[in-house]
């Protein structure tokens, strides 16, 4: 998974500096942001996830989950944040998040649930497609 495309929200430095460095060896490429952009700029970077720490988005965090979920239908979406509560992690989950690590966490750790959530979508999309073209014959 050599050309993967990922996002990272995230404010905590040391924690993004070692993530993108491993990324980095992995070929990966990779925008780091420490601000929401508009779900419109996601779309214009064309990532296939993105990994995300609700603590940077404060009281908007569920909204921005669900409304980047509804729009990038096909990209991972990672939560990579603080303790929460069991309510606070099926929540995100339903809202629209593929994965949920709980910080401290090893970003080799983060990166294979990066790989993991964009080899399921990437499947997932295989079949789609294989059953609309069968569909088609």
């Amino acid at each position: 998974m050599a050309d993967l495309r990922i996002a990272i929200l995230d404010s905590d430095s040391g924690f993004v500096r070692v993530l993108v460095k491993r990324a980095a060896d992995l070929g990966w490429q990779y925008r780091c942001l420490e601000a929401a952009p508009p779900v419109e700029e996601f779309v214009a970077m064309r990532v296939n996830a993105l990994v995300v720490d609700l603590e940077l988005l404060g009281p908007r965090a569920w909204e921005f989950v669900e409304r980047v979920a509804a729009a990038l239908p096909g990209m991972g979406l990672v939560v990579c944040t603080g303790r929460t509560s069991v309510s606070q992690r099926v929540r995100g989950l339903r809202a629209g998040a593929d994965d949920w690590i709980t910080k401290p966490c090893h970003p080799e750790e983060v990166l294979a649930r990066i790989e993991a959530v964009v080899r399921r979508r990437k499947r997932a999309s295989e079949r789609v497609e294989q059953a609309l073209h069968a569909d088609s014959i």
